[in-house]
C-alpha cells in the first residue's frame, strides 16, 4: 500500500457506481487495485471472491461518512502503531 494505514469501507460490488477513468493492476489472482488513470490515486481493491470492493475512504466525498468498525491485518502494522481504541482486531481480515 505504501502507508501504515489504509482506511477503508467494504461494499458488495453491485452496489458501487464507479465515475471516471480507472485502470487496474492485477495484485494476485484474487484481487485487482483499482487506481485513478490520471493522478495514480488509489481508489479501491476489487475482490474477485466474495465479489467485494474496499473502496478508500479518502476518495469519498466526505471522508468522515463513515466510523471505524474494526482492525484487520494487524500482524502486519508497523511496531509504532498503536490501536487503543477498543475496536476489535484481527490478526488477518476479519472472519
Amino acid at each position: 500500500m505504501g502507508s501504515p494505514l489504509f482506511a477503508r469501507a467494504l461494499f458488495h460490488q453491485k452496489a458501487l457506481t464507479v465515475e471516471g477513468e480507472t485502470a487496474r493492476y492485477a495484485s494476485s489472482e484474487a484481487l485487482d487495485r483499482v487506481f485513478c488513470r490520471i493522478c495514480g490515486t488509489r481508489l479501491f481493491a476489487w475482490r474477485k471472491k466474495p465479489a467485494v470492493a474496499g473502496v478508500a475512504l479518502a476518495a469519498f466525498d466526505d471522508r468522515n461518512a463513515f466510523t471505524p468498525t474494526d482492525h484487520m491485518w494487524v500482524t502486519e502494522k508497523m511496531e509504532w502503531v498503536r490501536l487503543d481504541d477498543g475496536l476489535p482486531q484481527y490478526p488477518w481480515t476479519a472472519p
